[in-house]
């Protein structure tokens, strides 16, 4: 990462992790419609679980550890700031997982080559430089890995228009990912298959204090799920995309 971008991303997550209030922690009404991209994030990650070695990428705080530890996996966690690695390792520390949890740059890691099996990450491959990023994670994985990731999309102009209203939830170095930042990704993996969520669920985020609101979510993402495979050039128009990157390259592009 450069210098002054790499600064600034690690001077406001620093901030937010040792500050009293977390300047995201008012768009928390926002992700109480994303249980069902978490659910199939996290089943696509357990499944390869077992006896893994998996690196858990920009774990910030809330690490999924203790998750993937009781499936077997032997974790390694890396971030930018040293603020989420100190409350990560105390955290871990309290409940006595053996995970290792390291202060790094993601698009410049100090691991040895091929040294794990699945790469995990949510929010944040649209901090990174993509190439540089995809570039460090070929080049982890090993040939049979897996890299799996829940990422935010930038082509929807209602949820664009709500990002510039609320900039202090966000670095200014972040961009939500476009579909041809997923294309580039192409470059270092051979395969790229990705699950798109949440177009009409938004629609449920007013109503998440209401009784009925477990049913209307559950309703609009089955209706979203029907929509997007009649309709598919409605799932660039989504929130969220699960990736999961395979068959890493490792040749010159990867």
């Amino acid at each position: 990462m450069d210098e002054g971008r790499l600064n600034r991303e690690k001077e406001y997550h620093d901030q937010r992790y040792q500050g009293a209030q977390d300047p995201r922690s008012r768009l928390s009404k926002f992700y109480a419609i994303t249980r069902h991209n978490i659910r199939y994030f996290e089943a696509l990650v357990l499944e390869l679980c077992a006896g893994a070695d998996l690196l858990e990428y920009g774990c910030g705080k809330n690490s999924r550890a203790e998750l993937w530890g009781r499936a077997k996996a032997r974790v390694v966690g890396i971030d930018l700031s040293e603020a989420a690695i100190t409350a990560t390792r105390r955290a871990a520390a309290e409940k006595k997982l053996t995970a290792n949890f390291l202060v790094m740059d993601a698009e410049d890691m100090d691991f040895p080559a091929a040294s794990f099996d699945v790469v995990a990450g949510t929010g944040i491959l649209h901090h990174l430089d993509l190439d540089r990023a995809g570039r460090e994670l070929s080049r982890v994985l090993r040939s049979d890995g897996h890299a799996i990731f829940i990422e935010p999309l930038g082509h929807n102009l209602a949820i664009n228009m709500f990002r510039k209203l609320t900039p202090a939830a966000r670095t200014s170095d972040e961009h939500p990912l476009l579909m041809r930042d997923i294309k580039k990704l192409r470059n270092y993996f051979a395969k790229v298959e990705k699950k798109h969520f949440h177009f009409l669920t938004i629609l449920a985020i007013p109503f998440q204090r209401l009784p009925f609101f477990n049913a209307l979510l559950n309703l609009l993402h089955g209706v979203d799920s029907i929509l997007m495979f009649l309709l598919p050039f409605l799932k660039r128009y989504s929130w969220i995309v699960v990736l999961d990157l395979s068959q890493p390259k490792k040749g010159p592009a990867g």
